[in-house]
């Protein structure tokens, strides 16, 4: 698997301290809402020193901007005293079109979604 992707892996919203605040009131009942995900539509890495399979690493990551219907969450890789990976992903808030269910449309992020966040 390329690194860029194990990246992505690595900073997906199933890690455990995201997992933890989406168990909220909140964010449980988006889907009831129709909201089906959150999509990636940008996402940018800068690798700064390697890392190598088994490496202790720390990966921190938080969201850093709230936009209407977006937020960018931003990474960081640590290992030992070295800041390895930079990076960021931009997200949607989703929920399919009623007109055509193939496909996405996005919508704002409710207030109490990102109350639950900060």
């Amino acid at each position: 698997m390329p690194v860029a992707l194990a990246h992505l892996e690595l900073a997906q919203p199933g890690r455990p301290e995201l997992r933890d605040q989406c168990r909220q009131q909140p964010v449980r009942e988006t889907r009831d809402r129709g909201v089906v995900g959150l999509p990636i539509v940008e996402a940018k890495a800068r690798f700064l020193a390697p890392c190598k399979f088994r490496d202790e690493i720390v990966v921190e990551s938080r969201i850093t901007k709230w936009s209407e219907k977006t937020f960018e969450m931003s990474h960081t890789v640590i290992k030992g005293d070295l800041r390895a990976v930079e990076g960021y992903e931009i997200r949607v808030w989703a929920k399919r079109r009623e007109d055509d269910p193939d496909r996405l449309k996005v919508i704002p992020i409710p207030p109490e979604i990102k109350a639950a966040f900060e």
